[in-house]
Formats: structure tokens, C-alpha cells, sequence
């Protein structure tokens, strides 16, 4: 993950050793604080996770990338259990869990465990439940899209910020906003079986957020 070459990047996620914690094959794991840079699209097999992040201060780089699962239950594109993380600029889709999940263990206000998660730039694109779930304490997502998910699109906790993202077509509401979340600027249709129902659920509206057809309330 951290070479230029674009052909060297899926021979180096599978014969492992990214970081001193990572395994031939999937996931890749991210044990060592530091930037990682994909260079290419990693298709994962059946039944696996593509990155695995536990450890704090890290940033990943899609690159422009795409992480492609198969749908198989469980699996996520994106597993975070660690704080100040970013993960940037790409696509994950197919998965059959979460697209991206940042865990926070005791979901809990005074929880360190996932805390300050930035999504930035990242499509999450027809996985099995959520596009994007942050369980994090003060977590941002900003310029995201969540389409055609298997339940909400985005669905962040504990005092985050959604923000110029976009929402449509997900099974239940485009964006949930839990436990003291903030909205603003974004735009959900066409989720939750069309814009006359719900498109968003709580969350601290600051404007300019709109729902189907028409503002959100």
C-alpha cells in the first residue's frame, strides 16, 4: 500500500508485511502510526475485510482507488478501531457490512477508543448495511456520497459533523445524526423508498441541509 507502482499494490496486499502486524492476504492491517497511499483498486475475496486500522494517527489514502468487496456478510471495506484517523479520496463498495466503520467499543461519551475519525472524499457505494458509520467521538465526514446502501447511507455518533455530503438511494434514511450530531449542507433524495418519507433522522440541523424535494425540517 505505501508503493507508486500501480501493478505492485495488490502483490503487496497479498503478501502482507505493510506493517509488522499485517499477514499475507486480507485484511491488510495498519498497525504502525503513519500515511498509507493505495495505488491501485483491491478487490477482496469473499468473506474478508479489506483494511484493517488499529492503531492512532493515521491517514489513508485511496488515491482515487476503489476497495471492491463481494457482499458477503460481515465483511467491511474499511474497519477503524483507533483515534485520529483519516481515511480520503476514493470508493468502497460491495461489502457486506459497513463501508466504512470506525468502532467505538462502549459506545459511550467518554470513549476514547474511536475517537476524531475524519471521512473525507470517500464513496460508499451498495454495501449490505451502512455506507459510512462512525461510532466515534467528534468525528467528521465532509464531501462524501452514500448510495444504493443496504440500510442508512451515513449514520455518525457522539458529537460529529456531517457536511457537504451526499445521500440517495440508500434502504433507510440517507443520514442519521446520533447522540448531539450536526448537519450541514447536504443533500439526501431518494432514500428511505422515495422523497415523501423521511430522508433524515436526528441530528442538530445548522441549515442548508435538504430532504427529497424541500429543505429539511
Amino acid at each position: 500500500m505505501t508503493v507508486d507502482t500501480p501493478d505492485r499494490c495488490p502483490k503487496a496486499a497479498l503478501a502482507g508485511g505493510v506493517t509488522a502486524a499485517d499477514g499475507p492476504g486480507f485484511p491488510v492491517t495498519i498497525s504502525g502510526a503513519g500515511s498509507y497511499r493505495l495505488s491501485s483498486n483491491l478487490i477482496v475475496p469473499a468473506g474478508a475485510t479489506g483494511i484493517w486500522i488499529d492503531t492512532n494517527d493515521v491517514t489513508v489514502d485511496l488515491n482515487g482507488f476503489s476497495l471492491i468487496g463481494d457482499s458477503t456478510v460481515w465483511s467491511d471495506g474499511i474497519f477503524i478501531f483507533a483515534a485520529n484517523v483519516e481515511v480520503r479520496s476514493g470508493t468502497v463498495r460491495g461489502f457486506g457490512r459497513h463501508g466504512v466503520f470506525a468502532r467505538n467499543a462502549g459506545r459511550c461519551f467518554d470513549c476514547t477508543d474511536a475517537e476524531g475519525v475524519r471521512i473525507v472524499d470517500v464513496r460508499a457505494i451498495s454495501n449490505g448495511f451502512f455506507g459510512i458509520r462512525l461510532e466515534s467521538q467528534s468525528g467528521l465526514v465532509e464531501g462524501c456520497s452514500a448510495h444504493t446502501n443496504g440500510s442508512a447511507g451515513i449514520i455518525v455518533y457522539a458529537g460529529g459533523l456531517v457536511k457537504n455530503s451526499v445521500a440517495r438511494a440508500n434502504k433507510t434514511q440517507g443520514i442519521i445524526g446520533a447522540s448531539n450530531t450536526s448537519l450541514r449542507f447536504n443533500v439526501a433524495t431518494a432514500n428511505n423508498g422515495g422523497d415523501l418519507n423521511p430522508q433524515v433522522s436526528g441530528g442538530l440541523n445548522l441549515g442548508d441541509n435538504l430532504c427529497g424535494t424541500a429543505l429539511c425540517p
